[in-house]
């Protein structure tokens, strides 16, 4: 296949292939920036952006169409602002993940400073499909980080 865009510029919509997926299991990871946050009217929703640093011997990569060093995976804290036991489930989430996981933080740290320390942290996470639940997507899955843990 071609890798350039002049030589699929004529291609048509219906053959474009689907992104691949980046295989299940674990993976040592790394964040490159600052988390985003997006605010709906039911979530507050923290996504760290995770560059995937090494594959794990539980990893597949032979169905993978690309390098999977250097590509992306998200790992997300969804706030339900709804329901605040969930809430602060989620609250106590990140915090395990920002002290325990990364080991970027301290108790006495905001989690505006902890989310800045974790730029440059590394930490294992296991990469799971779900359900894309977006419109239009129905029938599709995404990879995303469902479970971490500390490098040692």
């Amino acid at each position: 296949m071609a890798l350039n865009f002049n030589d699929v510029a004529n291609k048509k919509l219906e053959d474009i292939e689907e992104v691949p997926l980046q295989p299940v299991g674990t993976y040592r990871l790394s964040i490159p920036k600052l988390p985003t946050i997006n605010e709906t009217e039911n979530w507050d929703i923290v996504n760290f952006n995770c560059r995937i640093m090494e594959a794990l011997d539980d990893v597949d990569p032979s169905d993978y169409k690309g390098d999977l060093v250097g590509s992306f995976l998200q790992k997300s804290f969804l706030f339900n602002k709804n329901d605040e036991a969930a809430f602060i489930a989620t609250e106590n989430q990140l915090r395990n993940f920002l002290e325990n996981h990364l080991k970027c933080a301290e108790p006495t740290d905001s989690i505006k400073e902890a989310m800045n320390k974790a730029v440059g942290q590394e930490f294992l996470g296991v990469c799971a499909w779900r359900a894309d639940n977006r419109p239009g997507n129905e029938g599709k899955f995404q990879a995303g980080v469902s479970r971490t843990a500390p490098l040692d």
